[in-house]
């Protein structure tokens, strides 16, 4: 999950690779907390006027009808009105969400929503700035929070850079985790 902003703008959600956007439709306070908490922040709520702004061509609008109790770990907790893909909504009614800090978090717990038997390099945005995690230390305990906090049942590590290498700009923002398998979300470990 992230922002088209840095602390308030469009949501956007990647969806096998892909950014796309969130229809507006039942988007409201609770849904925006859920997905500033999921990219870092203490809390956050939903926005309107991010709807003038379109989104790059092509661009898929993801999801709709998302339904958050504002507990969940993530968007993908939440339950939606339509398989991821299949909206009707254009951008002229993309979901915003202003986000705000309340110091700094221990442990920044974003993690990107993925579709389901996908994997990639794990990243997440804090402070607004997206970045990675370094393997050391990285084991299948920490690949299983990771898949967990997503919302799948299970998940395990790939070799060094499989995925590609980050950015040179982009910093590697944890270390050295520490997981037991039973977290659900990295900010436990």
């Amino acid at each position: 999950v992230r922002l088209n902003g840095s602390t308030s703008g469009r949501v956007e959600v990647c969806l096998n690779g892909t950014w796309g956007s969130i229809c507006d439709d039942e988007w409201d306070d609770l849904d925006a907390d859920v997905a500033c908490r999921q990219m870092g922040f203490a809390g956050g709520s939903a926005v309107d006027g991010v709807q003038t702004t379109a989104g790059p061509a092509g661009m898929r609008v993801w999801l709709s009808q998302v339904n958050c109790t504002g507990t969940e770990s993530g968007l993908s907790a939440c339950t939606q009105g339509a398989p991821p893909g299949s909206s009707r909504c254009t951008h002229a009614r993309d979901a915003g969400a202003t986000c705000w800090s309340a110091g700094t978090p221990e442990v920044p717990a974003a993690i990107p929503y993925t579709a389901p038997s996908s994997g990639g390099r794990v990243e997440f945005c804090y402070n607004g700035l997206w970045g990675t995690i370094c393997q050391d230390a990285w084991a299948p305990p920490e690949a299983r929070v990771v898949c967990r906090s997503l919302g799948y049942a299970y998940g395990g590590t790939a070799g060094t850079a499989a995925f590609g290498i980050a950015r040179a700009d982009q910093p590697i923002w944890l270390s050295n985790l520490a997981c037991d398998g039973t977290e659900s979300s990295l900010s436990q470990c």
